[in-house]
């Protein structure tokens, strides 16, 4: 057994007095290190987030932020989502970066969309934590489209659409028709309507989708629309004019004479008209006055004739005009209607001015190639103001009025066949009676085509096909937007136009209102036939 000594003893009772003290020094220390940095005390909070001014896409975001310390946020910012409490990361997100001051943020969202519910809240990020406010949550406003008003038009006719909410801001709206866009006029200051214009390039006589996109909205209307076959070209060169002769020569449409707004002279204007470009020419006046008159085209030559009399030729190469042989009828007449067939002009019916006025049914025949006239047969009926047009080798003459009264017109459909000098009556013309009409034909589909005109009370704007296979007439959808009476038919390789005229369908010879005509110069598109 070990014995301790005093001096042994000693020793061990100072190291530990030492290791005691050591120890003692060691945890003041400590605590006077952490007494001297404190940690920080955080006062960063939200006020709860306010949404004002929300739209049809759109709503301005604001949060004011309080007990800011600074270096204490990373990030800061808006988030919102369709669904509850939308998260950083995952839902849309306005991020400020570090906050840099005690401050009231704000932010407008400019991609939502309509009538849709959203909820948003305020976040902060420090170190690897985020902290959100209080959500709120707001619905945008409902965007509609209701209509299209007219429901039919022409290319580069304008249109309404109607709804409610519409955006002011035309870079924010987008239209198109048929899936072709088209061009926005304007927006109403109520946000109810927008105003554009058909597109070309849309197949005329069918129906077209309308759709409105809007910020994130797509709102359409099928079949909404009908593409009519109308399609507003330059205005006429000569002004506002009606009555006047047509012919085409070489791809060209040429105006003759008419009666203007300066009065009730006849006018001698020649125009020369470029389907190509859609622009008018002048040429050389006509040596006298000329309205009332038919006007037909042969070898190259242009010809007005006032009835079976007053018979000129124009020679485009030499820009002339040269007067030709009358006939023998003594019988000037106006409103005549005449056609061409197997190359020979074929005119009667009409108001005969030597006859006190009265209606004539006598035919009569010319031939450019000789300059000769000749008798035919005269017809069963005495119009004056028909319309006519040719399928094939026949003619056929409808509309126009009887017993030489405005008030009376006639739907009866007569067929010339020339090659035995005959009339045979076919099936009524299935709309309104009426005369000052127009009348053009499809030859290819073996159709013909009737309409506008008036009927001593309403001028109409209708536009009907007749069927020479079937012997039917089918109205055509839609309609002209504009009211015009007698205008000149100019066909120019298969295609039809339709220059100045009556606006209001009054009978403008016997009228002193000539603010009534038209310079307005329509093409029509002829429907596809299957």
């Amino acid at each position: 057994m070990m014995r301790t000594t005093v001096k042994q003893m000693t020793q061990n009772l100072l190291t530990k007095i030492t290791l005691i003290a050591l120890c003692g020094w060691v945890m003041v220390a400590c605590n006077q290190k952490e007494e001297s940095t404190p940690p920080p005390v955080s006062n960063l909070f939200f006020e709860a987030p306010q949404v004002s001014d929300v739209d049809l896409t759109m709503a301005s975001l604001e949060i004011q932020v309080k007990g800011f310390t600074e270096g204490e946020v990373s990030d800061f910012g808006f988030v919102w989502s369709e669904t509850s409490n939308p998260v950083v990361g995952t839902n849309n997100q306005k991020s400020f970066g570090g906050l840099a001051r005690t401050d009231t943020y704000r932010h407008t969202i400019t991609d939502l969309k309509s009538n849709t519910q959203y909820f948003m809240r305020g976040y902060f990020t420090k170190a690897d934590e985020v902290v959100y406010s209080d959500e709120v949550n707001f619905t945008t406003v409902q965007l509609t489209f209701d209509k299209v008003t007219p429901n039919s038009g022409g290319i580069g006719d304008e249109i309404t659409l109607v709804g409610q909410n519409f955006s002011t801001d035309l870079t924010n709206i987008q239209v198109s028709i048929g899936e072709i866009s088209s061009t926005i006029t304007s927006v109403s200051t109520t946000r109810d309507s927008i105003k554009v214009k058909i597109p070309e390039g849309l197949t005329a006589w069918e129906s077209a989708k309308v759709q409105v996109t809007i910020g994130n909205d797509v709102l359409e209307k099928d079949a909404a629309l009908l593409v009519t076959g109308w399609i507003r070209k330059n205005d006429f060169g000569g002004g506002a004019n009606g009555l006047a002769a047509g012919f085409t020569i070489n791809g060209k449409g040429y105006v003759v004479g008419g009666v203007a707004t300066t009065g009730r002279v006849f006018q001698k204007g020649t125009w020369e008209y470029d389907p190509t470009t859609d622009q008018w020419t002048q040429k050389k006046d006509h040596p006298d006055g000329i309205s009332f008159h038919e006007g037909f085209s042969m070898n190259g030559k242009g010809y007005v004739a006032w009835g079976s009399e007053d018979l000129w030729q124009y020679d485009p190469t030499n820009d002339t005009w040269i007067e030709k042989l009358k006939s023998s009828s003594s019988a000037k007449r106006f409103y005549a209607f005449s056609f061409l067939m197997g190359g020979n002009f074929i005119t009667g019916g009409g108001l005969k001015l030597n006859d006190a006025g009265g209606g004539g049914n006598d035919m009569w025949l010319y031939n450019p190639n000789n300059d000769t006239w000749k008798k035919l047969q005269d017809a069963p009926f005495e119009f004056w103001h028909a319309a006519s047009f040719t399928i094939g080798i026949d003619a056929y003459v409808t509309g126009g009025s009887i017993n030489n009264h405005v008030n009376n017109p006639s739907k009866a459909l007569w067929q010339y066949q020339a090659n035995t000098d005959t009339w045979v009556q076919k099936a009524d013309f299935a709309g309104t009676p009426r005369s000052q009409s127009v009348a053009f034909s499809d030859e290819f589909n073996r159709k013909g085509y009737v309409g506008l005109g008036y009927d001593g009370n309403t001028v109409h704007k209708d536009m009907w096909q007749y069927d020479s296979i079937t012997n039917s007439w089918t109205q055509l959808s839609g309609s002209l937007s504009e009211e015009i009476a007698n205008p000149t038919v100019l066909k120019i390789n298969g295609r039809i136009f339709l220059v100045g005229g009556t606006a209001l369908g009054q009978d403008s010879f016997g009228s002193n209102d000539y603010s009534k005509f038209s310079s307005s110069v329509w093409e029509f598109i002829l429907p596809s036939n299957q």
